[in-house]
């Protein structure tokens, strides 16, 4: 993979753009190896015929490439990619590769026709991507997006994304980090397994990828950019690493067994961070002072594409004082990334700065029939019996096509329930629709009125009443991240998006509050999973009410329900005279809420319901009744918006299915 930056189809390692791509033959040994005595050592293995079997052993005992297993390989034509390919040929299971044509440096066509006769040779199916004009700004983030999201389209769902990246690059990279970016990530490196993506080189140095392409005959295409000191990844390859031997020769191994260390202990914290991170400023401000810096890190990363937002541990007193007053607040920490609050809730978002991004492109809907708009997707479907909710119109009342636009100053509409017109501005604030989404949100206009805004307000003239006959039910998906879900395969359909979370929730909280008026209320949240929901909940909830929790295990680690139920932390209100609100992440078997019920029953609580975010009928083993219910979903296992596998996933902002685990 010695394609430098953008000009290959791999991940790049610093270089830049420009220069030639001379075809590499023999020899392998140059000062890009990843040290003396391992360059010395792979050309002798090359003259004595044993450094490719030795390379072959160890990338099949690293078990990443699997015979039963797809994989799309990132090739760029340079030596780490070339050996990668022919490894994953003689490893793996059915193969493709997918090379990136940036026409970036005169050599590009003659590297993409280098990759075409190297996938020819070994059977491999190759697509080459010519994706036009660089955008404007950070080169490499946008080369290496483009790569990616590629990668993630054409990657069959059960499949793996392999890059070539070697033990050579995680040394550097992990000196280039110290240096450049403070922080406990810096020391963590590369991970050979990310989600979908691998990296099955990285205990092959780079002296070792060459010497296999020597014997077994693959010639590959060199990048000179790679020995500019230009750049500052191979200036760091060339003094820093050179300086570094001189101090002790097995300075490289040392790093990477000190890597090795540090990654085995940050899986330990990792549990933590994945547990205690949260949008709620005020839980992040009771946590440890070391726990919150990594909490803050987390949800960072979260809110950038790739899931390495620059460092912001040594803002972390100034974030967590954000919004102490009140209102909204936010703070920019550099290189795009800033940190804002509103109601509470703490989020981290980029490009927000002073110059606003242009609105999405208007589209037409037909109903029936689906658009794009702002990365997402609408769908419409019509039906004389389609089930009333959010997006759910009178067809007859609709001019067709409908207008998708994003919302401009100025805009009105008759919103449901409100007895009049109001801006969408202030529809915007009194639903506490964060600034940032709103341009984002598609404006579904009739003939010149707003109709319904996704999980915000549908307009009074457009509403189901009991003369309505025909309805049309129109459905907002917005864009997943591609570089989320590249990275964990684990992520799969998306059950519940996220906007119909919050409208759901909110309908809920209104139930509740016409339900129990002048009542005294006690919410029994169920932990850990119906954290989320409970805390969402109790906003829309507007008459008093007090909260407990319970902690019962069930489900351990395992996808299956044990049918034993423990009590783990029980209340500390009592129960006797009071009107008793469970509230329950998902009701799937029916065991778990059968034992709650019987148990809370016995202490004479003036009445008790349940409130369940989801509810699997298919999978119901007890027939109990929830009197709120928030979505029906299929025989799938739910992660995310609170739910877990193994303590993972909770925070996703959604309800996806665990990718293939039924429920």
């Amino acid at each position: 993979m010695s394609g430098a930056g953008p000009g290959g189809g791999s991940a790049g390692r610093g270089g830049g753009p420009g220069g030639g791509g001379a075809a590499g033959r023999g020899a392998p040994g140059g000062r890009g190896a990843a040290g003396g005595g391992d360059t010395a050592a792979a050309e002798g293995g090359a003259r004595g015929g044993g450094v490719a079997a030795a390379v072959e052993a160890r990338v099949r005992a690293g078990g990443l490439l699997a015979p039963e297993r797809p994989v799309l390989v990132l090739l760029s034509g340079g030596r780490d990619s070339v050996c990668l390919l022919d490894l994953a040929v003689r490893l793996g299971g059915p193969v493709s590769a997918l090379h990136v044509d940036y026409g970036l440096r005169a050599s590009a066509a003659a590297d993409a026709a280098h990759c075409a006769a190297l996938c020819e040779r070994l059977g491999v199916p190759l697509t080459v991507l010519r994706p036009g004009p660089a955008q404007r700004g950070n080169l490499q983030a946008w080369a290496r997006d483009v790569r990616y999201a590629e990668a993630a389209r054409l990657a069959p769902r059960d499949g793996l994304v392999a890059a070539g990246h070697t033990a050579s690059d995680q040394v550097e990279t992990v000196l280039y980090r110290l240096a450049a970016s403070p922080g406990r990530r810096a020391l963590l490196g590369m991970a050979a397994r990310e989600g979908r993506l691998v990296r099955p080189l990285l205990e092959v140095t780079r002296a070792e990828t060459a010497a296999y392409c020597t014997e077994r005959g693959l010639p590959w295409r060199e990048d000179p950019t790679n020995d500019s000191p230009a750049f500052a990844r191979n200036r760091v390859r060339h003094d820093l690493l050179d300086a570094l031997r001189g101090v002790h020769p097995a300075a490289e191994a040392n790093v990477l067994r000190t890597l090795a260390t540090l990654r085995d202990e940050a899986a330990v914290l990792d549990e933590l961070v994945e547990t205690a991170a949260t949008p709620e400023l005020a839980a992040l401000r009771a946590l440890p002072p070391a726990l919150a810096r990594l909490c803050l890190q987390r949800l960072a990363d979260e809110a950038v594409p790739g899931g390495r937002a620059p460092a912001v541990g040594s803002r972390a007193e100034e974030i967590l004082r954000l919004g102490a007053a009140g209102g909204s607040a936010a703070l920019d920490l550099g290189g795009g990334l800033r940190a804002v609050v509103e109601y509470g809730r703490l989020r981290f978002e980029l490009g927000m700065g002073s110059t606003a991004a242009p609105a999405p492109a208007p589209a037409r809907l037909v109903v029936p029939g689906r658009t794009a708009f702002a990365g997402g997707e609408l769908t419409s479907e019509v039906g004389a019996q389609l089930p009333v909710g959010d997006g759910t119109l009178d067809l007859d009342a609709l001019a067709a096509p409908l207008e998708v636009r994003a919302w401009r100053p100025g805009d009105c509409m008759r919103p449901l329930g409100l007895g009049g017109s109001r801006s969408l501005q202030d529809i915007f604030t009194d639903r506490r629709v964060p600034r940032a989404h709103r341009p984002g949100l598609p404006v579904i206009v009739s003939a010149g009125e707003v109709a319904w805004v996704p999980g915000v307000a549908t307009g009074e003239r457009f509403r189901v009443t009991d003369g309505t006959r025909r309805r049309a039910r129109l459905v907002w998906r917005p864009c997943v991240d591609c570089a989320r879900m590249l990275r964990d395969e684990a992520i799969g359909e998306i059950l519940v998006q996220a906007d119909d979370l919050q409208h759901r929730v909110r309908q809920l909280g209104e139930e509740i509050s016409r339900d129990y008026e002048d009542r005294d209320l006690l919410l029994v949240g169920v932990l850990k999973g119906a954290v989320f929901f409970l805390s969402d909940l109790m906003r829309h909830i507007d008459v008093p009410c007090e909260v407990d929790f319970m902690a019962v295990a069930s489900y351990g680690s395992s996808t299956d329900s044990s049918g034993v139920v423990r009590i783990l932390k029980d209340l500390d209100a009592p129960l006797e005279g009071r009107d008793v609100l469970i509230v329950e992440d998902i009701v799937d078997s029916g065991l778990t809420l059968q034992y709650l019920l019987r148990t809370l029953e016995a202490r004479n609580p003036a009445s008790l319901e349940v409130c369940a975010l989801l509810t699997k009928p298919d999978r119901r083993k007890i027939d109990l009744p929830a009197r709120y219910i928030g979505f029906e979903i299929p025989d799938k296992f739910a992660i995310g918006y609170g739910l877990d596998y193994a303590e993972r996933y909770r925070n996703l902002p959604y309800v996806a299915a665990l990718t293939g685990v039924e429920g």
